[in-house]
């Protein structure tokens, strides 16, 4: 049930009434520099969103036990996505001696992932923390990726260690004979970005001889690349067209 609490938080509001939110997540999937990493984990995690506790606009967030208390304001709201940021200072440190830049809790942002259900209308379905100063991200959410999702995880993540050859392109190979089996679990994909990107990278090999194949490949990576593009979570959007145009020519 929508509370009042969150429907000023679901509105962009950063002067809610009082209230707070507290939800559990199961796994949490890892990003450096927009690469995903150490693979999917699964470890429960708390996250709690509550009005400002110093009486200053916005919202306290915090992640158990990943995250400490940051006052935080929306800075940005589309259909699916809030987004807030950090702001201000830990004061605590500042009394130690460090500098106040370093103090700045402006390096951290949560995205929170927004679905609509009939039954019970708009929902936070999961978050993404972004500690931006290190370039890491961490997705958290409720459900497991699916078996081909979690191929192409491993893959990128082989690539993004500097790795390359029969080691990226055998679980590439394993995500296509998955979803080939069992295509329903396209409807599951997570990661819109990541799964495009991971067939892309499957076509590059040049090992599909079967043109019908290989078509059929590379507009299931054209279409989740332009999931990602529509979705405006991503910040390498200009990487993200790109790869459509080169798509293109699969399909023509």
């Amino acid at each position: 049930m929508n509370t009042p609490f969150l429907k000023d938080l679901l509105e962009g509001s950063n002067n809610p009434c009082c209230g707070s939110i507290e939800m559990s997540f199961r796994y949490h999937q890892r990003y450096e520099n927009c690469n995903p990493v150490l693979g999917e984990q699964s470890s429960e995690r708390v996250l709690n969103i509550e009005k400002n506790i110093s009486g200053n606009i916005g919202y306290t967030i915090s992640i158990t036990p990943s995250m400490s208390p940051k006052p935080m304001k929306i800075v940005g709201i589309e259909d699916n996505l809030i987004v807030l940021q950090g702001y201000g200072c830990d004061m605590n440190a500042v009394l130690l001696g460090i500098p106040a830049e370093d103090a700045s809790f402006e390096c951290y942002g949560v995205a929170l992932h927004i679905e609509n259900d009939i039954s019970k209308g708009k929902y936070i379905s999961g978050c993404t923390v972004h500690l931006m100063d290190r370039g890491i991200d961490i997705e958290y959410y409720q459900n497991p990726v699916t078996e081909t999702e979690n191929y192409v995880i491993q893959a990128l993540s082989i690539l993004a260690g500097g790795q390359d050859g029969n080691i990226v392109y055998q679980p590439l190979f394993n995500a296509w004979q998955s979803f080939r089996s069992d295509v329903s679990q396209l409807r599951s994909i997570r990661d819109y970005k990541h799964f495009g990107a991971g067939m892309f990278a499957f076509l590059s090999y040049g090992t599909i001889e079967d043109i019908d194949i290989q078509q059929q490949v590379a507009s299931i990576s054209y279409y989740f690349t332009s999931k990602a593009i529509e979705s405006k979570s991503y910040y390498d959007m200009i990487n993200l067209y790109k790869n459509r145009l080169s798509l293109m020519v699969y399909n023509r």
